[in-house]
């Protein structure tokens, strides 16, 4: 038996909460923060090479150590469904899960003897609820038994999500958002929130770098104070704090950036106070467009954003503008 989940402290506890109720199997961390960076229509070896070579230039690990590790966990999942096991996959409902989830989902269709989930919003008693990750060892043992098999229909729709999320166009993704009651239940709202990580029609910064400008203008001036504040106001928090450094790294990129940050470095991310340039408090009022100032390379998932005229996503419509439509 396989068990799948997003990361290390979620594995951690299942493993231990597994050994200690006598439930058989290995644990698999599938460590990958989809939600940035590359993510083209490519089959597994060829995209750990992509998410490898960004992975590492966030500064997480070595290009060549992240690469074997990403090898290694693709070579767990295809031995255990070339041999037959049992998969069992443990998600939550925030977006760096549901992104996981229908990576994994399409490698196994067809091909997995057998396979189930837990997938869960909530826990009795803890609230706010985040993730797995809050659970002990017993509590994540406990939802074990209410793993439920996953059907022909959550399949398909994985697939779909996966297709979407990879392709050049990201249109579909604003569809697949608005479905009412699919097999997926968590993921339309999922990827509604990847809409909005895409440059607005307002100011070009997406919906992270809008509540990090916000905070500043409450008056907030740390980068740990920042990472609360995120946490805070994010429906569904998905974000780490290194993924949050990079954020406020390109924020203070670029000709004219939109923030300062002093006493930083990569290791020492809590300690670094920022602050809201002028350009910065005429972006946030929408005066300003960031993306005309200083220019823009970023990829979401399959679609490689780039100044001048990118997609953007307009929140009034719920709709992308593609390039060349412009700004009306």
């Amino acid at each position: 038996m396989l068990h799948v989940t997003n990361g290390d402290a979620a594995a951690d506890g299942i493993r231990r909460g597994l050994q200690g109720a006598g439930i058989e199997g290995e644990v698999l961390p599938w460590r990958d923060v989809l939600h940035d960076g590359p993510v083209p229509p490519e089959p597994p070896e060829a995209l750990a090479v992509h998410r490898a070579r960004f992975l590492a230039s966030c500064g997480f690990a070595s290009q060549e150590g992240i690469l074997a590790d990403l090898r290694r966990r693709n070579a767990t999942l295809e031995a255990a469904i070339t041999g037959g096991a049992e998969i069992v996959l443990w998600f939550e409902h925030d977006l760096y899960d549901q992104l996981q989830l229908i990576e994994i989902l399409p490698r196994l269709a067809g091909r997995a003897a057998s396979c189930s989930m837990i997938c869960i919003d909530r826990y009795p008693g803890i609230e706010p609820f985040h993730g797995l990750g809050q659970l002990g060892p017993e509590q994540l043992a406990g939802l074990y038994p209410g793993k439920r098999t996953l059907g022909a229909a959550g399949f398909d729709h994985a697939a779909r999500g996966w297709a979407a999320f990879t392709s050049e166009d990201p249109r579909a993704l604003a569809e697949l958002a608005s479905e009412k009651n699919p097999p997926l239940s968590f993921l339309p709202a999922a990827l509604a929130r990847f809409c909005r990580a895409y440059p607005d029609v307002e100011a070009g910064i997406d919906l992270t770098e809008r509540f990090t400008l916000e905070g500043l203008a409450s008056g907030i001036d740390t980068a740990a104070g920042l990472f609360r504040h995120q946490q805070e106001v994010e429906e569904h928090p998905f974000l780490g704090d290194a993924g949050y450094w990079c954020v406020l790294r390109d924020l203070a990129a670029g000709v004219d950036p939109v923030i300062e940050i002093e006493h930083a470095t990569h290791q020492a991310f809590a300690g670094a106070t920022v602050r809201l340039t002028a350009t910065g408090h005429r972006v946030l009022a929408g005066e300003a467009d960031r993306i005309e100032l200083n220019g823009l390379d970023r990829w979401r998932g399959g679609v490689h954003l780039e100044a001048p005229d990118p997609w953007r996503w307009d929140p009034r419509e719920q709709r992308f503008r593609p390039s060349g439509e412009g700004l009306v």
